[in-house]
């Protein structure tokens, strides 16, 4: 009985795939045991023609409407712009400074940096710590660091990876 889906001819291939000399038909794959003794051949795969231009403009557009969606909602709803997060020595040094006062201050490597919302601290607590976690470094160091401020009198919060607890300290 003819299908109205697909082709009642089991030798025809299926709209929009271009048979290749030397592919088997459709459904049927022969392997290593059809052929006792000989050796297997380089498979063949028929691969339908796809739109490579409009794929590509596609997913160019998606990269642009994404990049611009991110930097939107850095300006507008966080209220970031150029230069307002700076990673540099004079920038953690002016934090350390404001630490001696601070009721509290985090110290780490980046998975404290990155994953502490400090804003959800206040919050829950009613103090704003002081961010001193530096991106790839110990926390061994800091945590010494901020031991030896007789200045400091807060709570120390310690975020320890284990893989970068006894690694020697380049930074700041």
């Amino acid at each position: 009985m003819p299908s109205s889906t697909s082709s009642s001819d089991p030798g025809a291939a299926p709209k929009g795939i271009v048979q290749r000399e030397g592919a088997l038909p459709a459904g049927l794959r022969q392997t290593a045991s059809d052929r006792p003794g000989e050796a297997q051949p380089v498979p063949t795969r028929d691969i339908p023609k796809q739109p490579w231009g409009g794929i590509l403009l596609g997913v160019v557009g998606a990269l642009i409407i994404g990049a611009v969606a991110l930097e939107v909602n850095a300006r507008q709803r966080i209220g970031l712009h150029a230069g307002d997060l700076d990673n540099s020595e004079i920038a953690w040094s002016n934090e350390k400074l404001r630490a001696a006062g601070a009721p509290a201050a985090i110290v780490g490597d980046s998975r404290i940096l990155f994953d502490t919302d400090l804003d959800r601290f206040e919050a829950l607590t009613g103090v704003r710590p002081i961010q001193l976690a530096i991106h790839g470094t110990s926390a061994l160091t800091l945590l010494e660091n901020m031991a030896d401020d007789k200045d400091f009198k807060g709570v120390l919060i310690v975020g320890l990876a284990d893989t970068m607890f006894f690694q020697p300290f380049d930074g700041y």
